[in-house]
C-alpha cells in the first residue's frame, strides 16, 4: 500500500503532539500551500476554526527547517529539501527507477529509468536524500482548501474536503483523496499521481508526461489533457460535460455518464473513451489513435 493511501485512512494518520505544534487562523476558508518540501503530510478536515500543524517526526534537521507563514488567507508550508554530498548545479530534474534510462524532454529535461525497484530524484544535477523525509499533520477547518505547489514526497486527506484542490506538484509527488472534495485542479509535468475518490464540482487536469490522475466521480465539467504517455481516468458518476484530448499515447477514459457535450480530440496513438454521451459528440483523430463513444469508434480518416 502506497503512503498517501495509507495516510489518507483517518486511523493511520499519527496521533499525540508530535515533536511541535502550531496553531494558525486562517479563516474557515482559507488554503492550505504545500510548498518546498520533502515529506509525508496528513490533511486532515475537522470541525474547528484555525488549522493545526504538528511535526509529527523525521529527520531532525528538516523539521527544524520547517517554517508556516499566514499569507492573506493562506497558510503557506515550506522547508528544504536535504541534498547528498556531492554534485552540483545543472539542468537535469526528474525521478531514475531501476537501472535503464528514458529520456523525456519537459519540465526543462526529466530523466526516468525503468527496471528495478530502487528510485533516485535528481533536483539540478544533485541527488535528493530520500530517507531524510519528515511527516506531518496539517488539521484543518473543512472548508479549507488544498494546492500542493513544490511538495516532494506524499499528501493525503483523510476524510472529505469542502474546499478545491489544486495539484500541480514542481517535483514527483503523490495525492491520495479518498473521499470528496468540492474541484479539482491538476497540472502534473513527469511521473506525479493522483486518486481522488469524487469531485462534486468541476475537473481540469493537465498531464505533461507519466503522470496518473484517477477519478471515481467527477459532477462538474471535466477538462482532461494529456500530453505524453500519462492516463486520465474518471470512473463513475455523472458529469455535466466533457472536453478531452491526447497528444501522444497517454489516454483519457471517462466511464460514467457525460451529461451533456463531448468534445473528443486524439493526436498520434492515444486513445479517448466516454463510455456514455447523452449529449452531442465531436470527435476528431489524426494519427493511429482512437476514440470511442457510445460504444463507436472513431479513428482518423484517410
Amino acid at each position: 500500500m502506497s503512503a498517501g493511501r495509507t495516510l489518507a485512512d483517518i486511523g493511520n494518520v499519527p496521533a499525540g503532539q508530535g515533536r511541535w505544534q502550531r496553531e494558525y487562523r486562517i479563516g474557515q476558508s482559507g488554503t492550505v500551500d504545500l510548498g518546498r518540501i520533502l515529506a509525508q503530510v496528513a490533511v486532515v478536515p475537522m470541525a474547528c476554526d484555525r488549522a493545526t500543524l504538528v511535526g509529527v517526526d523525521g529527520d531532525e534537521e528538516m523539521l527544524a527547517a520547517l517554517t508556516a507563514r499566514e499569507d492573506g488567507g493562506t497558510l503557506r508550508i515550506t522547508g528544504e529539501i536535504p541534498f547528498k554530498p556531492g554534485g552540483g548545479s545543472g539542468p537535469f530534474s526528474g525521478t531514475f527507477y531501476g537501472s535503464g534510462i528514458q529520456v523525456n524532454n519537459f519540465s526543462g529535461g526529466t530523466f526516468i529509468s525503468s527496471g528495478g525497484s530502487s528510485h533516485a530524484m535528481i533536483i539540478n544535477g544533485r541527488e535528493v536524500d530520500l530517507a531524510r523525509y519528515v511527516r506531518i499533520v496539517v488539521a484543518v477547518p473543512a472548508a479549507t482548501s488544498l494546492k500542493v505547489s513544490g511538495l516532494l514526497g506524499t499528501a493525503a486527506i483523510a476524510g472529505d474536503l469542502d474546499g478545491a484542490v489544486d495539484f500541480s506538484p514542481q517535483y514527483t509527488a503523490e495525492l491520495s483523496a479518498p473521499g470528496s472534495v468540492a474541484s479539482l485542479d491538476g497540472d502534473v509535468a513527469g511521473s506525479g499521481t493522483a486518486t481522488v475518490g469524487t469531485v462534486r464540482g468541476d475537473a481540469s487536469i493537465e498531464v505533461s508526461g507519466s503522470g496518473r490522475f484517477s477519478v471515481g466521480r467527477a459532477s462538474g465539467a471535466v477538462t482532461a489533457e494529456v500530453s505524453g504517455s500519462g492516463h486520465v481516468t474518471i470512473a463513475a458518476g455523472t458529469s455535466r460535460s466533457l472536453r478531452a484530448s491526447v497528444s501522444g499515447s497517454g489516454s483519457v477514459c471517462h466511464d460514467g455518464i457525460v451529461a451533456g457535450s463531448a468534445r473528443l480530440r486524439v493526436s498520434g496513438s492515444g486513445r479517448v473513451t466516454a463510455a456514455t454521451v447523452r449529449g452531442s459528440v465531436d470527435p476528431k483523430v489524426s494519427g493511429s489513435g482512437q476514440i470511442t463513444a457510445n460504444g463507436q469508434t472513431y479513428r482518423p480518416r484517410w
